[in-house]
């Protein structure tokens, strides 16, 4: 603009890693998720990314119905790092919930 400031999004180079996980850290996290819920989580791979990547996913509840979460579809966004905390606190606060509902996560399709 005519002040010299940036008007428009800029591109980010330094990522806070309590905010966009990296791979190995996501996949950390499901583990001690499945750790802390064993009965109740269930982890997969979604199949491969466009660069040869596991695309992680997880299964929370056993119930007949399932509610279904994408996050990451654009690089930037959000996705695995609020699922995953989510996912938790449900288990810890309402694990009768997914005995009714499933809850089917890939938290992160775009890991490329």
């Amino acid at each position: 603009g005519a002040t010299g400031l940036p008007t428009g999004p800029l591109p980010i180079r330094v990522r806070d890693p309590e905010v966009w996980w990296t791979a190995e850290e996501l996949d950390r996290r499901l583990v001690a998720l499945r750790t802390a819920h064993p009965d109740a989580i269930r982890l997969f791979r979604a199949g491969r990314t466009g660069m040869g990547r596991p695309i992680p996913g997880f299964v929370a509840g056993r119930g007949k119905k399932c509610l279904a979460l994408v996050g990451a579809v654009h690089a930037g966004e959000a996705g695995a790092e609020l699922m995953v905390h989510a996912v938790d606190r449900l288990l810890a606060e309402e694990p009768s919930l997914v005995e009714r509902v499933r809850v089917a996560c890939l938290p992160v399709v775009n890991l490329d």
